[in-house]
């Protein structure tokens, strides 16, 4: 998830808080890794949050690369998944991206 910089005051107690109080679940995603001449598909761990009177309306976040179909060699990719294009960087093993998702 992109942050847009715009941010607002959310009241942290009472029937309002309550009402805004999200529900999060660990997800796992089907995704495409593309980049240095591969595509290969993944599967990526996320956290799922919606919003309790808003049904149907969900957003994940903190994504993380469970595995991919074929071995990747250190380079820079693209994550496909959930809607979202992630550019990320794959170094001596380790996935880290290239903006906040």
């Amino acid at each position: 998830m992109k942050n847009n910089g715009i941010s607002a005051a959310v009241p942290t107690v009472g029937p309002a808080a309550e009402r805004m109080a999200s529900n999060k679940e660990l997800v796992t995603l089907e995704g495409v890794v593309r980049g240095e001449g591969y595509e290969v598909s993944c599967k990526i761990r996320a956290v799922k949050v919606s919003l309790p009177g808003a049904p149907g309306i969900s957003e994940t976040a903190d994504w993380s690369m469970i595995d991919t179909s074929e071995p990747l060699p250190d380079g820079e990719y693209e994550v496909l998944a959930d809607g979202k294009q992630v550019p990320v960087r794959y170094i001596n093993g380790q996935w880290s991206s290239r903006q906040r998702i």
